[in-house]
């Protein structure tokens, strides 16, 4: 519920300043393996990657997103839950 919330609430903070929210995805609690949802944020040409996820899923996606190369190129991650 929390991360439903998180979402939500980070969606509506978006679409007020203009921006827009492309799409989202869920994973499971404690996913080791991040490749299919980075991909999908990749293919999805957003300027932002939203990261809604908290602990060693905050660090699996953010070093899995480095291995595929997100912020090389150009597309920036925002935690948002540090």
């Amino acid at each position: 519920a929390f991360g439903q919330a998180l979402t939500r609430d980070s969606s509506n903070a978006v679409t007020a300043v203009g921006g827009k929210v492309i799409g989202q995805v869920l994973h499971p609690a404690n996913t080791a393996d991040f490749a299919s949802y980075i991909l999908q944020a990749q293919a999805s040409k957003a300027k932002v990657i939203g990261l809604a996820n908290a602990g060693s899923d905050t660090v699996n996606s953010i070093k899995q997103a480095g291995e595929f190369g997100i912020t090389h190129a150009g597309q920036k991650l925002a935690s948002l839950l540090m």
